[in-house]
This record gives C-alpha cells, structure tokens and sequence, in this order.
C-alpha cells in the first residue's frame, strides 16, 4: 500500500513542492477517487514541463491512491451506516416506551389515536386510530408534522396501513365544526376513527387530550405524536387521508388552491388575490381568525369576501 512518507520520498528532490504534495496527499483521504486523480493530472500538467520525472511519481499516485482511498471509503461508509442505523433503532425503541409499558402489563392491542386539520380556515378535521403490532418498527415513523416531503408521507401511511392489525379514519364535516367549535369537532373525529377500528382495542393513546365517552381506558400524552409509535402513525393517517380529500375537493372547487395549501392560511394568502366565497368547504367559525391574521398584511376585503 502506498503511503504517504513513499509518495513524499518521491518527491524530495523537489522540496518546493513537499508541501503542495501533502495537500494532495490529504486530499486524498476526503475526496472522491476520480477527483483526486483529477487533482493529480492537474498538478502533473502544471509541472512536468520543467520536471518530466513526475510522470513516473503522478502515475504511481493516481494508480495506488484511488484504491486505498476506496477501501478507507468504503470501512468509513459501513460505520456511518451501522451508526445510522443504531441511532434509528433506538429512536424507534424509544418511540414505543409507553406500548412496551402496556404490553408487559398483558394489553396486546394498544390503539393511538390523533387527528389533523384542527388549524385551517377550510375543510373537515380528520382522525386516525391505528392499532401497531408489538415491537413494531418502521424506519423513518415520527410525527407527521416533522415529515415534510409529501411523498415519504404518503409512503409510511401505505407502509402502516398494511403492516397494522388494524386502522380506521374519522371526520368532523365543516357544519359540525361551525356547530359545536373546533376543538369539540377534533374529539369528535377522534371517537369516530375510534370506533371504525375493525377490532376493540383494550387501551387508547391519544395526542394531549381524552376522548369523551370512550368506554376503554385512555391516556393523553402531550406531544404524543412524538413520543408514541401508535399515534405518530395515527397521525400520518390522518394527514395523508385529509391531504387527499384536500386534493379532490380541489377538483370540485377549483380556482382556490386548495390542492396546494390545504386550506392553512398562512399558506393560502397569496391564493387569495382573487375574492374568497365562504362556500361549502370553508369553515365560517374561522372567519374571526382569519380576520386577525391578516389584518397586519393588507385589508381584509383585498382577501375575503365576507357573506353576513
């Protein structure tokens, strides 16, 4: 193997490049292969007009250097891999300290629940309860707010759906939002996801609240959707299920963008150069808040129009 004392002895005869010929030498620990040989040719071209004895030196670099460097590339790979793959492992572990608690205790089918869409002017809330078998771990399941690439989301939801004992969705329509207010619509969606579910489960987690008139018993978890395996994978049901719905009311009522923001206004306000109809998908519980969100950006007439 080629060491870089050898390639420096090479080169003793030309002290003024020994230390130019360690940098390459370095590089040749960092870089690609191809770049270090285009380093390399870059470096002969440069010097073997006045010093033709390189091309004996640079060919026995660029013929020795890649491979070593691919082998050393190759072990620190393989590391970094084992090291990903340990930290994955135990973030997935530890995603399910409050199943595994349940499951020593002999409860077998634990139920997570959440809901999305509590936050947008427009569309349904929906919930999603899933039912994981014991020790289950999917790579890269965690809070559906945390996986921002739409089609990874869409990829564990399909994942999750066929690897669970059992799932279901609910929704809380825009007239029960606007009747009994969103944070009742949101329990809502939950008890009915809860109660699709193909199987009864003998224990509920549910994301920072309890749902009322559940039979089993429950525990809410604060940040749930992060700290629990059964709700994270409620919750990318969920928001890959309301997303779709989205996506075909935006067929229906075209012109709003309703495919693109899914109805969140922070997101929506540059949809809105047009006049905003309060319409079928648009909750007008939300038009208050809408009111006071845009009112440091521009009148809100330039956005809504308001019906009495």
């Amino acid at each position: 193997m080629l060491s870089p004392f050898t390639i420096l002895g090479d080169f003793s005869r030309w002290p003024w490049i020994n230390f130019a010929t360690a940098i390459l030498v370095s590089l040749s620990i960092i870089c690609p292969g191809g770049a270090f040989i285009f380093l390399c040719q870059r470096w002969k071209t440069a010097c073997e007009n006045q010093y033709p004895n390189l091309e004996r030196c640079f060919s026995n670099v660029a013929g020795r250097c890649p491979r070593v460097w691919l082998k050393r590339w190759s072990r620190i790979r393989d590391r970094a891999r084992r090291r990903s793959n340990r930290a994955e492992g135990q973030r997935l572990h530890s995603l399910l300290r409050f199943e595994i608690e349940l499951w020593l205790e002999g409860v077998t089918l634990v139920a997570g629940v959440d809901e999305a869409g509590m936050a947008p002017l427009a569309g349904p809330v929906v919930a999603g309860a899933v039912i994981l078998p014991q020790n289950y771990k999917l790579r890269g399941l965690n809070d559906s707010k945390k996986i921002l690439d739409q089609e990874r989301r869409e990829e564990l939801a399909a994942q999750i759906k066929q690897d669970a004992i059992c799932w279901s969705v609910g929704f809380a329509a825009v007239e029960e939002i606007d009747k009994i207010n969103i944070y009742h619509a949101g329990l809502l969606a939950m008890q009915r996801a809860l109660h699709g579910l193909s199987c009864a489960p003998q224990f509920v987690l549910v994301d920072a609240r309890r749902i009322p008139n559940c039979a089993v018993p429950q525990r809410g978890i604060i940040h749930g959707d992060a700290l629990s395996a059964s709700i994270a994978a409620a919750s990318i049901i969920a928001k890959t299920t309301r997303d779709a719905y989205m996506i075909e009311l935006d067929a229906v009522y075209s012109g709003y963008g309703l495919a693109t923001h899914k109805g969140f206004i922070d997101a929506a306000l540059p949809e809105f150069g047009k006049p905003w109809a309060w319409i079928q998908f648009s909750r007008s519980s939300s038009k208050l808040n809408l009111r006071s969100s845009v009112r440091r950006q521009a009148p809100l007439e330039t956005f809504v129009k308001v019906i009495p």
